[in-house]
């Protein structure tokens, strides 16, 4: 899960195939995936940072959630709940890392 979470963009998506947090939320009961929650991570991310209002290059987060539903060959979505001008708001965000996550023990939803 930590190489697609570095491997994110340094942007934020835009435009129409972008999925809604409810309906990500909705393919992880669905499919397999992955939720983790962090204590404050740092991530460095300058662009992302900058458009998040952030006084330096990182990105800080404290959950993510992943699942094994890519865009393309090259590409997935994730969700992941960024510090965004002081306040904490769900973000998706593109990553061309479409390795599979597995999910192994118990299911939480």
């Amino acid at each position: 899960m930590g190489s697609i979470m570095t491997s994110v963009y340094d942007s934020l998506p835009s435009g129409p195939n972008v999925p809604t947090l409810s309906k990500y939320k909705q393919d992880l009961k669905t499919s397999e995936g992955a939720i983790a929650y962090y204590d404050r991570l740092r991530l460095l991310k300058p662009g992302l940072a900058k458009a998040l209002g952030s006084s330096d290059d990182y990105v800080v987060a404290r959950e993510v959630i992943f699942n094994n539903d890519v865009v393309s060959e090259s590409e997935r979505y994730i969700y992941m709940d960024l510090l965004d001008h002081g306040v904490y708001r769900w973000q998706a965000l593109r990553a061309p890392d479409t390795q599979n996550v597995c999910s192994q023990g118990q299911r939480l939803m």
